[in-house]
């Protein structure tokens, strides 16, 4: 059955250009010029995707995106706009609001891309060996009540003090937070809970409590999690820097975090198996592509799978979502933001190698995204390695 997408756009000029584009395509399009009429079809119709400029008259495009969040949770939502919008359509995404964007101009077969990639991505979700797996784990980590907190005071627009007092009160979220803000990555030096949330971004803020509560575990597993909290910290790291050195650009903010969360998916399967799921991860010798394969072998999904899944749930933005379910198979046509999962991909190797001094990857992807983002492999490397010895 043909996917159904609204598309919502004043701009005469543009609706022109949408009805032509989609004229030639497999999908059934409704094109409104106007929120109102858009919410009014979609309270009698079936819809799969809104796509809509999230500036409008009347009613702002963001503001019916989040109507049909709250509304029609199942259907996909996609924000436009040129870039003087792109401090919306962050926001857009940072609120959840929207799953994907697209900044006008737009290449026709991007556009179409898009949309397609969107829906094989949803589908990677709800697959059923993965749903099956979700529904029988006892132990599936939910989001903490800090997180839950935090995020109401932001959306809100609440004093920064108050939002420090708040992770303050936690000792372990408020170390880490400290220890992030304080990384060689940033260049600043605070004990200052406040400070440090200001170097690191409100958004990464929150991602951190998230991640600081789930990387929690004791006994046995604490050296496990441990080592998973410090190569998460390093990918992270090395993300945001290979962006500034390599592509020339600085992560969007809203992104920054996607490094720290890409392993939550194993976290969640050692909370789940334990002792056999820690034993794995000490007798595998390459974190490289092929970890998924022997995964999905002994335990019938992968921790990407799980990662993707768990941060979907959480409400965090797409493209981080991405990040976990495909860091070990960056090159998968079902991405949408393949810019993101390749440089975490390559992040994530470099990580390892910095941790284990005896780590040699066998992963053809690392190569195949240098190469496919016009890098040269041994530039990254030697560049990495220069920087490992400045910090250790």
């Amino acid at each position: 059955m043909s996917k159904r997408i609204i598309l919502v756009e004043q701009n005469r000029d543009i609706l022109k250009k949408l009805t032509q584009l989609f004229d030639q395509s497999p999908y059934k399009t409704v094109i409104f010029e106007s929120a109102e009429k858009a919410l009014l079809y979609l309270d009698e119709h079936p819809v799969d995707m809104v796509v809509s400029n999230v500036r409008m008259c009347v009613m702002e495009g963001a503001e019916l995106l989040r109507k049909v969040k709250e509304r029609f949770p199942e259907t996909l939502r996609v924000a436009m706009g040129t870039s003087r919008d792109s401090a919306l359509i962050y926001s857009a995404l940072e609120e959840n609001l929207a799953k994907m964007y697209l900044l006008e101009p737009w290449d026709d077969e991007a556009f179409l891309c898009l949309m397609e990639h969107s829906f094989q991505f949803e589908d990677a979700l709800k697959s059923k060996e993965l749903l099956e797996f979700i529904n029988n784990m006892e132990d599936l980590p939910t989001v903490p009540t800090l997180y839950t907190n935090i995020s109401a005071m932001i959306s809100q627009d609440e004093d920064m003090e108050k939002i420090a007092a708040l992770i303050e009160s936690d000792q372990t979220t408020s170390a880490k937070i400290l220890r992030i803000g304080n990384s060689a990555f940033f260049g600043k030096k605070t004990g200052s809970i406040k400070q440090a949330m200001m170097f690191i971004g409100l958004s990464n803020v929150k991602n951190i409590v998230l991640a600081s509560s789930v990387f929690v575990m004791h006994g046995k597993l604490k050296e496990a999690i441990s080592d998973l909290w410090e190569h998460s910290t390093l990918t992270n790291r090395f993300t945001n820097l290979f962006y500034q050195r390599f592509l020339k650009k600085k992560l969007p903010t809203i992104f920054a975090s996607a490094g720290l969360l890409h392993n939550i998916g194993m976290v969640a399967l050692l909370r789940h198996n334990n002792q056999t799921y820690s034993t794995f991860i000490k007798d595998v010798e390459s974190y490289d592509s092929n970890y998924q394969m022997k995964e999905k072998e002994l335990f019938g999904i992968s921790h990407q799978d799980v990662g993707g899944y768990l941060l979907n749930w959480w409400d965090l933005p797409s493209p981080i979502v991405e990040a976990a379910m495909f860091h070990h198979d960056p090159m998968n046509n079902r991405i949408v933001n393949s810019e993101l999962v390749k440089v975490v991909h390559i992040s994530n190797i470099l990580a390892w190698m910095s941790m284990k001094s005896d780590y040699l990857p066998n992963d053809h992807f690392v190569s195949e995204c240098c190469e496919s983002l016009g890098l040269d492999l041994n530039e990254v490397y030697d560049y990495f390695e220069e920087l490992n010895k400045e910090t250790a």
